[in-house]
């Protein structure tokens, strides 16, 4: 086969193409390998044009033949330049789209910085501030670049090819079926609402948990063995960032069924959440390459922070208890979740540089060379809540419908990551009484802890407010996340009542825990 038929070969495969300057390549690298996370087959020069080949007509092809997506990257580059390349592909990318039907997504326009949008005119009076774009930068840029990872993903579908990435594991990512056409957290709102369907409800949340676990055990996807290639410091920050991206689509499913049990769900549907947990929960493998093993961990608290935000908002505990109370296994036996929880755990088995790169990442940075020596060095600060600040902004695009407001949304994740920490608290002190293995689980870090405005109050001392305002009464405590139910003595006065004195000794201990950060 000669070069010019092995690339035309290339290009037939159904792939996005992406257009960009070369200028920003480090930031076109992350969403390259983002959107092969999710199972995309990318075009773009730098892989996929042959030495000898004919370029003009190679892009040509690949963007008028083979591509189910046309992604153009903008930038203060952009902006600064009078003559590239990039604008020949952007003409091409205005007479394809002009002939597409109107309602079809077909150009995803994405900017790397706040410039102005080119100015092409795309037909029928649009033009490139007509489509909807990804801003790949600000606090929420994980976020929106997941909904345009999705809905390139639902275009062009899983490739069955291998796209190389530079400083990534070679690792592919299948992007998972929708399980059902519909919103699986509507579906279970409407079942919920309608007693009569309450098998129904078991079938469809069960089925929705066996899916995640299917796909959770796809060696494909979630291997935790090493590939034995030697990643250099960019390529482990990229491990850790593909990964997780990789789990938070696949457990985005379940994520929405939890938001709606941990608003609407009541006490009787708490052993069904329970369940359908466990079945997720209980996969963990023990053994294998150290960060991939760890980074399991993001599983259990990725559902953990998403049921703890919808609980927080509605006062609704029900699920949370039934969730983080979950038995899982583990190399030290039979826990409940929460025992054997913490932010920290994810990234227990890499090194400060790496947890701080992770972070300076999800606050838009590119994760380059110079930004790991400057934090090896110390020339530049650490972070120390990466998990946390990542599930922020991950977590925004899920709870849109919920709380719009996004002052309303940080304020219940500040509540539920306090509510998360002080239940550690709780679970630790009762294992150790119980002659448990201390396992420093109830040292919980969270991302509210570094605001200078809760140095000195916050939503740690809110709930401790809570809890001696309202007493027994507090919902946490009816609903049987933070008591236990005292077994009724006949003829006693002790109807209803909860056990507390566990809360009392934590409260305490979680104040001033916080109040020093750790």
């Amino acid at each position: 086969m000669t070069t010019d038929s092995a690339a035309s070969n290339s290009q037939m495969q159904k792939h996005a193409f992406i257009s960009y300057m070369h200028e920003d390549t480090e930031r076109v690298d992350q969403l390259v390998a983002a959107l092969e996370a999710a199972g995309v087959k990318v075009w773009r020069d730098k892989n996929d044009l042959f030495p000898g080949s004919n370029w003009q007509t190679e892009i040509r092809n690949a963007i008028t033949q083979g591509s189910l997506a046309f992604i153009a990257c903008f930038s203060d580059a952009t902006a600064a330049r009078e003559k590239s390349y990039q604008f020949e592909e952007l003409v091409l990318a205005a007479e394809e789209f002009r002939q597409h039907p109107p309602a079809r997504s077909w150009l995803f326009p994405v900017r790397f910085s706040d410039v102005a949008m080119p100015d092409y005119d795309l037909g029928a009076g649009r033009t490139l501030d007509s489509i909807h774009r990804t801003d790949f930068f600000g606090v929420e840029h994980i976020g929106d670049l997941m909904k345009l990872v999705q809905a390139v993903a639902q275009l062009v579908g899983p490739s069955s090819g291998t796209v190389g990435v530079q400083s990534a594991p070679q690792v592919r990512y299948a992007n998972p079926s929708p399980v059902t056409p519909e919103d699986p957290g509507q579906v279970v709102k409407g079942m919920l609402r309608d007693t009569s369907r309450d098998i129904d409800l078991d079938d469809f949340v069960m089925g929705i948990a066996a899916k995640t676990r299917t796909q959770l055990k796809d060696d494909s996807q979630f291997s935790v063995e090493s590939t034995g290639a030697r990643l250099d410091d960019v390529g482990v920050v990229h491990e850790a960032i593909n990964r997780m991206a990789a789990y938070q689509q696949v457990l985005e499913p379940f994520a929405k069924i939890l938001i709606v049990a941990g608003a609407w769900g009541e006490e009787k549907h708490a052993e069904l959440w329970r369940r359908a947990a466990k079945l997720i929960l209980n996969l963990r493998y023990e053994s294998g390459n150290a960060r991939l093993v760890a980074l399991q961990q993001f599983v259990p608290m990725y559902l953990s922070y998403v049921s703890a935000v919808a609980s927080v908002e509605k006062s609704n505990f029900y699920s949370l208890e039934a969730l983080v109370d979950t038995p899982i296994r583990s190399v030290l036996g039979t826990d409940r979740m929460i025992a054997v929880l913490h932010p920290a755990y994810v990234f227990n088995q890499a090194e400060d540089w790496v947890t701080s790169a992770f972070s300076y990442s999800v606050e838009g940075q590119p994760v380059t060379p110079e930004l790991i020596e400057a934090l090896k060095t110390g020339r530049l600060g650490r972070k120390f809540t990466p998990l946390p600040s990542y599930l922020f902004t991950a977590l925004r695009p899920i709870f849109a419908d919920m709380l719009p407001d996004d002052d309303d949304f940080e304020e219940r994740f500040d509540h539920a990551e306090a509510l998360l920490g002080l239940k550690a608290c709780v679970a630790k002190i009762e294992t150790t009484d119980d002659g448990g293995y201390d396992s420093g689980a109830g040292n919980w870090s969270a991302r509210y802890m570094w605001k200078p405005r809760y140095s000195r109050s916050g939503p740690d001392t809110h709930l401790a407010d809570e809890y001696r305002a309202q007493g027994q009464h507090w919902a946490p405590i009816q609903h049987g996340l933070l008591g236990t139910r005292r077994v009724h003595v006949p003829g006693s006065l002790n109807l209803g009542e909860f056990d507390t004195h566990v809360i009392d000794e934590a409260i305490p201990v979680f104040l001033e825990r916080h109040r020093f950060g750790y």
